[in-house]
């Protein structure tokens, strides 16, 4: 199982390094907070209204990565007409749904932008007629890019007046050694916003302090796995280090040693991790993708409970 998974870690920084340079920022981070369970809907509708809400959210260049800085997107829906209706042939049952969504900074208690669409669904019974309305949410619907685009609008404002502070926070953050903290706080910051070149600058410096912590760890692992004649679980740990890290030379001298017991498939892939980190261009484009995951990993860790920030 390690080797297939080291094989497949190294073909996966091999085509992140070789896919084209873009901003891995473009796309704003709203945390998106869903109920367990909401009156009148069962687990699976909410699991659709949440499919949606992804996609329109998506659609209008924002991804969910886990709630970034208290800011959140959650839904209320309500069910607020039901009846039955004769068609000629048959009763069926017709349900009328708002669908309300909010944009929210959590900690501040401020809503940055909501909005109400409306849904009828139909069908032979409750479940369906719900089923059916969910599936009249239309994402490409202009409501939802007049919604989205408000919400960037306040949440710009947001950062801009915080720059400082969230700058200030990162660098408390890296002293106490929580440095996937601090990056996760400044690749949230939106290009947007007059300080986002200053807080990706600040990003790559703490970076570096990133990979120095683990590649510690990953350099004792590696040791241990050498002295117990483990060389494929080594291998695999001195690949998790950056060659930007304090202890890469170290580990280097290890993959050697390392190498000259390991199989042939295991020193061709190696042979291939090397050439991405040997091209500096391609080098750095991994590296700003690794920042972007240590940012994602942080803000996935973040979790806020539906029903508090509603009754907030």
């Amino acid at each position: 199982m390690i080797r297939s998974f080291l094989i497949f870690w190294l073909l996966f920084i091999w085509h992140t390094a070789k896919a084209q340079n873009e901003d891995l920022t473009d796309l704003l981070n709203i945390g998106l907070v869903m109920p367990h369970e909401q009156k009148g809907f069962d687990a699976a509708q909410l699991g659709k209204i949440e499919t949606k809400i992804l996609s329109l959210l998506a659609k209008n260049g924002i991804s969910s990565q886990g709630v970034a800085d208290g800011i959140v997107c959650y839904p209320v829906a309500e069910i607020y007409d039901e009846k039955e209706a004769n068609t000629g042939m048959a009763n069926i049952i017709v349900v009328d749904i708002n669908f309300t969504l909010f944009v929210r900074q959590v900690d501040e208690k401020t809503v940055f932008a909501s909005t109400t669409v409306r849904v009828q669904g139909s069908g032979n019974d409750r479940n369906r007629a719900i089923n059916n309305a969910i599936s009249n949410l239309k994402p490409d619907d202009r409501r939802w890019a007049d919604f989205t685009a408000a919400a960037k609008k306040k949440i710009a404002e947001y950062y801009a007046r915080m720059c400082a502070t969230l700058q200030t926070q990162a660098d408390q953050y890296a002293q106490m050694n929580q440095t996937e903290r601090a990056i996760g706080r400044l690749m949230n910051i939106p290009k947007e916003v007059p300080c986002h070149k200053d807080a990706q600058k600040k990003a790559i410096e703490l970076y570096r302090l990133h990979v120095d912590r683990i590649c510690a760890k990953a350099l004792q692992q590696a040791k241990a796995s050498l002295a117990a004649n483990d060389y494929h679980t080594a291998i695999f740990q001195l690949g998790l280090i950056d060659p930007s890290s304090k202890c890469y030379q170290e580990a280097n001298t290890l993959t050697s040693q390392a190498g000259r017991e390991a199989d042939e498939q295991f020193k061709r892939e190696w042979d291939l991790m090397l050439k991405v980190y040997s091209d500096q261009v391609e080098l750095e484009k991994y590296r700003w993708k690794a920042i972007t995951e240590v940012a994602a990993a942080y803000w996935k860790s973040q979790q806020y409970d539906y029903n508090v920030i509603v009754v907030k």
